[in-house]
């Protein structure tokens, strides 16, 4: 076998803005574990400015003082990682265990993780902000697409949301709608909007106060019947957890890559659901193969009739794979997602090796 990585680079359509910061590319890290059959698994490790603690060159770097990093391959079971491992890192190994597993024993990931295999789950569409005309016919083009459930990006009094969703209930009935305000507004500003859509049924809020104060976020919940969900409020790990046993917020947004490894993953989702939190998967703006590998963990580990975050490839100028996403009618189709990577379909314009060993 030979294990292999390379980083990528991909420019965003529209410049990703973060905590004040603009950045044009998303960068990552790609691991390809190599038989010698030539078949091949591929992982990623990405972490997304802003809110991953590490950054691509603490993983590379990582990878440099650790040349024994890749011993995990041979554990029996589900690894653990040290804390001191970034969590993008301990994302991808932990997802190359499981595919290697797989492969091993001619089986799938979703029963590895002692789970029934899914063919698809729903996803959502996102809306940025923009006239009334444009949210109804963006919301009618996504509808015609087979999305049953749509997420709004939402500032300031939402006025033209609101005139957009009252025009929507109607013609469009059998939609689901969620907003995000992305912590744009103070708490009393908050309850006021937020009462405002009391009506239309909104499934929740991502965010609607500063992440700086969880208490806000929790006071909220009080003063609207609009669910609260907590996005940026759960950078890390420790966040998530504290979100949960604090109970701040009645929804949890999940960025895998940001959780660390499937382990954590699954104790999150265990202690959530003691708390009675819904819990939402959603990407890191990553690539295609962790968009890939984030939909396949949430069709294994979570109810496929909740809508999730992962279409966002659209927010790439290009990407990893040539055939990006296999999404139809509102649901990605983890079904049909082969274990084995098709090197045809990889972007290879977009790749540099930085790391190569026989093993």
């Amino acid at each position: 076998m030979k294990l292999t990585a390379c980083t990528y680079k991909i420019p965003f359509r529209a410049p990703f803005r973060t905590a004040g910061h603009y950045f044009a590319h998303r960068t990552g890290l790609l691991f390809f574990l190599v038989y010698d059959d030539g078949s091949q698994i591929v992982s990623e490790a990405a972490p997304l400015p802003g809110f991953s603690e590490e950054t691509l060159e603490d993983v590379l770097r990582y990878l440099s003082d650790h040349p024994d990093w890749y011993s995990f391959l041979d554990d029996a079971h589900l690894p653990g990682f040290e804390t001191s491992i970034p969590a993008s890192l301990q994302f991808a190994c932990s997802v190359l265990w499981l595919k290697h597993k797989a492969k091993q024993s001619q089986t799938n990931i979703a029963v590895l993780l002692g789970a029934a295999p899914s063919d698809s789950l729903a996803v959502n569409a996102a809306i940025g902000l923009g006239t009334t005309e444009d949210l109804i016919r963006k919301t009618e083009e996504a509808a015609a697409q087979g999305y049953r459930t749509i997420k709004y990006k939402i500032s300031g009094e939402g006025t033209t949301l609101f005139e957009a969703l009252s025009h929507l209930r109607e013609s469009q009935p059998g939609l689901r709608f969620r907003l995000d305000a992305n912590g744009c507004w103070q708490p009393d500003e908050a309850a006021s909007v937020l009462r405002k859509f009391e009506g239309f049924g909104i499934e929740y809020c991502e965010q609607p106060v500063s992440p700086a104060d969880d208490q806000r976020l929790n006071r909220l919940r009080s003063l609207t019947r609009i669910p609260v969900a907590a996005d940026e409020s759960a950078r890390t790990l420790a966040d998530v957890k504290r979100i949960i046993k604090e109970k701040l917020a009645d929804v949890l947004i999940l960025k895998p890559m940001i959780c660390g490894s499937v382990g954590n993953l699954l104790d999150i989702l265990k202690m959530a659901e003691s708390a009675g939190l819904c819990t939402v998967f959603t990407t890191s703006l990553d690539s295609a193969i962790a968009r890939r590998d984030t939909a396949l963990l949430a069709s294994a580990l979570c109810k496929t009739d909740t809508a999730h975050g992962l279409s966002t490839g659209a927010l790439l100028a290009s990407d990893t794979l040539t055939n990006a996403d296999p999404i139809e009618n509102g649901r990605f189709l983890t079904g049909s997602i082969p274990l084995t990577l098709n090197p045809d379909l990889l972007n290879f314009s977009l790749l540099e090796q930085v790391y190569e060993r026989a093993l």
